[in-house]
């Protein structure tokens, strides 16, 4: 058993990670907001919107294989490596070739300048090269390393960014452009050599086909959960300008940091879920799974009743009208983080094929009751279409361990049931007018009762091969 230390040790690493990785995202609510004006905000999540795309484009999905078959005894680790790494390159110099031949109309197309475009695909292939390292780091536990690494990265893009902030007279959103330019070329160099004694240039073919296998069925599931998390701003945009999807991305970035923690106590946990499951230790992948789920439960429930109050004391008032819809995206979040806790059972028997039909299915949904619902009450119903959408693409997800993996037992009801209560919570704080002094006395009392009935249940967690 692996002391608690070494757990919280990793975990504190990961955390510093998904914090640092977001970190743009995450300044954009405290420092961005004070520089820029909301057309300039709104231009910025655009940005993020298509670089989340240009990475799935680039390289046909295949890099996220590695987090798959790094964990399977029968591949050879340099054979693994030396063929996503090939395969990888390849890919992005032929898509970035087929793109700047037809620069014209993907400038049309984006609503962006050539030049961003042809910038966007170089910060698109830093981001697909960290995530190679990154996976490769998760597995071998040098979660100290991966934290040094971008700790350096994203404070150098912070000071970079922050002296474009001041220089810029206008479009200050390019500063964010150039920062992220400058810090993915040296983090690819730095990364290659790192990992170079480990390249042989062997290009596998079994693996090549192994990768495709598992990697492109997710190709739908990959473009979704991009379309998912950024096509309401898209439509926001189209329909009331940049400045009310600045509005918007604020609450949203704030509401889903819960997604970061949730990410960071999977990562930590990777190589113990995945030990598990080959030996068949079927309890001990349930009961941390659920675990997970309880902080995040504790977390939502801290946000819906908390999170616009501290938002108004750090953010300018100028985004005031969005700060009521951080406590629906953050429940929104959790149904975010219940679909990845059991997603993975779903991805460790390589029935990728199901999570893209599940993924396509809600976002061609939530899409289309955007388009009908946005221009008639408003950018706020957004909210309300995603929460929906994580809630039907989660409870699809489970049925589908239930009925087609059937591993062991996912219990839907209960878990449903705490979404349900926090919904009660948030309706209840905003239909029902008390004094202020007495709202916070409930809510303390709220926060503190549920951390207390589920401190047993995450405490096994900390107990880990």
């Amino acid at each position: 058993m692996a002391s608690n230390t070494s757990f919280i040790f990793h975990l504190k690493n990961h955390l510093g990670i998904a914090v640092l990785s977001k970190l743009v995202p995450i300044l954009s609510i405290f420092l961005y907001t004070r520089f820029m004006t909301t057309s300039d905000y709104g231009i910025l999540n655009l940005y993020s919107s298509y670089l989340g795309l240009l990475a799935i484009v680039l390289t046909f999905n295949l890099h996220t294989a590695i987090g798959r078959y790094i964990y399977s005894p029968e591949i050879v680790y340099s054979k693994l490596l030396s063929t996503t790494f090939i395969a990888v390159t390849v890919i992005s110099l032929l898509v970035f070739f087929i793109i700047s031949l037809n620069i014209t109309y993907f400038q049309t197309y984006l609503s962006l300048p050539k030049t961003v475009i042809m910038l966007m695909l170089v910060v698109a292939y830093g981001s697909i090269i960290e995530s190679i390292f990154t996976q490769i780091a998760i597995f071998n536990e040098m979660s100290s390393l991966l934290l040094k690494t971008i700790t350096i990265k994203a404070m150098g893009a912070f000071l970079i960014s922050l002296f474009f902030l001041v220089v810029l007279k206008k479009d200050k959103f390019l500063a964010i452009f150039f920062a992220d330019i400058f810090v993915n070329i040296v983090l690819c160099i730095y990364i290659t050599k790192k990992i170079w004694a480990d390249l042989y240039l062997i290009f596998d073919k079994e693996c090549f086909k192994q990768m495709g296998l598992y990697s492109i069925p997710l190709i739908p599931y990959m473009l979704s959960l991009a379309l998912l998390s950024q096509s309401d701003r898209i439509i926001i945009n189209h329909f009331f300008g940049k400045s009310t999807t600045g509005l918007y991305s604020l609450a949203y970035n704030v509401g889903i940091l819960l997604v970061m923690v949730i990410s960071a106590i999977l990562n930590t946990l990777n190589l113990s879920f995945y030990k598990n499951l080959n030996n068949k230790n079927y309890t001990k992948v349930a009961t941390d799974s659920d675990a997970i789920y309880y902080i995040a439960v504790i977390s939502t429930l801290g946000t819906v009743l908390f999170g616009a109050d501290v938002i108004s004391l750090i953010i300018t008032p100028k985004y005031k009208d969005s700060f009521n819809l951080i406590p629906i995206v953050a429940i929104g979040g959790l149904c975010s983080a219940l679909f990845q806790i059991w997603v993975r059972i779903i991805a460790y028997v390589k029935k990728t094929y199901l999570i893209s039909i599940i993924s396509t299915s809600v976002t061609i949904v939530n899409i289309t009751l955007n388009i009908l619902l946005i221009p008639v009450y408003g950018y706020k119903v957004a909210a309300v279409t995603t929460l929906l959408a994580y809630l039907l693409m989660a409870l699809a997800c489970m049925i589908v361990a239930n009925k087609i993996v059937n591993l062991f037992r996912v219990n839907i009801l209960r878990s449903y049931m705490y979404i349900v209560i926090l919904g009660a919570i948030f309706i209840f704080f905003e239909v029902i007018k008390m004094k202020l002094i007495l709202v916070y006395i409930i809510k303390f009392a709220m926060l503190t009762s549920l951390f207390f009935h589920l401190k047993p249940k995450i405490l096994p967690l900390f107990q880990n091969d």
